[in-house]
């Protein structure tokens, strides 16, 4: 999936226009950032850091995963199937992209404690199962 920021802030500033969002200055007041931290991103043809999209979704009033598929970072979902895993497979594989290299370990363990919380995942028994006490 090829990432394009240009046509990312032609989206954005088409969402700008649909909302009657006159400038990036005002843009960035809804959105809670800095003064000239997104016309400085799309100044610079970047994409917007992970804390930058949650308040552009808010001043733009769409979900994260709208604002990140026209960013390019996950697929946009056609109308046809779509192999669900292969979907969220290629979004974490994006998210791993994006986090620098510094923060991958605290990605890795906040993702392991989702899984456990939710119980979607049993780790202790894995790891019992690995060690050989317990039988599948």
């Amino acid at each position: 999936m090829e990432k394009n920021p240009y046509t990312f802030w032609e989206w954005v500033q088409s969402r700008m226009d649909e909302l009657d969002i006159p400038s990036f200055r005002r843009l960035e007041i809804r959105a809670g950032v800095s003064n000239g931290l997104i016309s400085g991103r799309k100044n610079d043809m970047k994409l917007p850091t992970v804390d930058m999209a949650i308040g552009l979704c808010r001043a733009l009033r769409v979900t994260w995963v709208e604002l990140w598929s026209h960013a390019g970072v996950i697929p946009r979902r056609p109308d046809d199937e779509y192999p669900y895993r292969d979907l969220y497979f290629e979004a974490l594989e994006n998210l791993w992209d994006m986090t620098p290299d510094w923060k991958k370990r605290d990605l890795v363990v906040g993702l392991r404690a989702f899984i456990e919380d939710r119980g979607i995942y049993d780790t202790e028994r894995e790891v019992e199962l690995a060690e050989g006490d317990g039988a599948p």
